[in-house]
């Protein structure tokens, strides 16, 4: 919890709106069985007494215990959701687990979640039958996870104002489509490794400030604007080209930032240059 020695909280005499509550587990130094009793306590608190909670952040780690875990998710979501939580950022850290465990379909039910970060875990129709329309989720971090296409079109297609996503060795995603995402300000891929099918990205929203990929192919359509109005970064591989519609993405890593623009200066993707920038010039290099 945010309150460093884990007590509770004081018995109320009336209503008591708490800010925030910070649940990490690795903040217990593996001792998994304080962690959970700390958070039953206190959904039982919140749930008994019908306190109310601004943001309340849960990072949970599967590890040999995963079993456990997962029920422990399995159990806490509800309650999270049933205690009117504004707020819910989620985290689940799964190394050094055997075999492939599925997430638990109620983590997409948790119409409060603002926050999603998976590890190593099994995305499949059963973990979103009974997806809910995302209103508050704004990031979405996906890491070596196993998604099939189907899946992530569906969690894409539940929340539309996500702003940040990053996807890292996520296997089976070989088509992605980003072109709805209008809020969507960075994001990151990555694929497992060079062997694999390079992935196709097509993205198109106006309001990207930064973009990070390796091995992939992304797509731009030709004449796609990005607005600057804040440092922009655009992180491709060496000898990578900007070409009318796509931006082919290789291997090794260069950066290139884009600063001290004014508000209303564009990079503008345009035929048979590579990157025009200013207010929509037409000048070639």
């Amino acid at each position: 919890m945010e309150n460093t020695d884990h007590t509770l909280l004081p018995e109320p005499r009336s209503c008591i709106y708490w800010s925030t509550l910070d649940f990490s587990e690795t903040s217990f130094n593996g001792n998994k069985q304080e962690f959970i009793s700390i958070v039953n306590k206190a959904l039982k608190q919140y749930s008994d007494r019908r306190l109310l909670v601004d943001e309340f952040r849960l990072r949970i780690s599967l590890g040999d215990s995963y079993r456990e875990s997962v029920s422990l998710i399995e159990k806490w979501v509800p309650l999270i959701t049933a205690v009117g939580v504004k707020v819910f950022r989620l985290s689940i850290l799964s190394q050094n687990i055997p075999g492939l465990i599925h997430l638990p379909s109620v983590v997409f039910e948790a119409e409060s979640l603002h926050d999603l970060y998976v590890e190593r875990l099994v995305l499949d129709q059963k973990a979103v039958e009974k997806m809910v329309h995302f209103k508050q989720l704004r990031s979405l971090r996906l890491h070596r996870v196993c998604v099939e296409e189907g899946v992530f079109r569906k969690i894409i297609a539940s929340c539309p104002l996500v702003e940040v996503m990053h996807l890292h060795g996520c296997t089976y995603l070989r088509n992605i489509k980003l072109n709805n995402l209008h809020n969507l300000t960075e994001f990151f891929f990555s694929a497992r490794n060079a062997a694999e099918e390079i992935c196709g990205i097509e993205i198109d929203p106006p309001s990207l400030e930064t973009i990070n990929l390796s091995y992939g192919n992304i797509w731009f359509h030709e004449g796609a604007e990005f607005r600057i109005s804040k440092p922009w970064v655009l992180s491709v591989a060496k000898d990578s080209n900007i070409r009318p519609g796509y931006l082919s993405m290789l291997r090794t890593w260069i950066s290139l930032s884009i600063n001290q623009f004014p508000m209303n200066d564009e990079i503008v993707i345009q035929e048979n240059i590579n990157l025009a920038l200013g207010n929509g010039c037409n000048n070639k290099p």
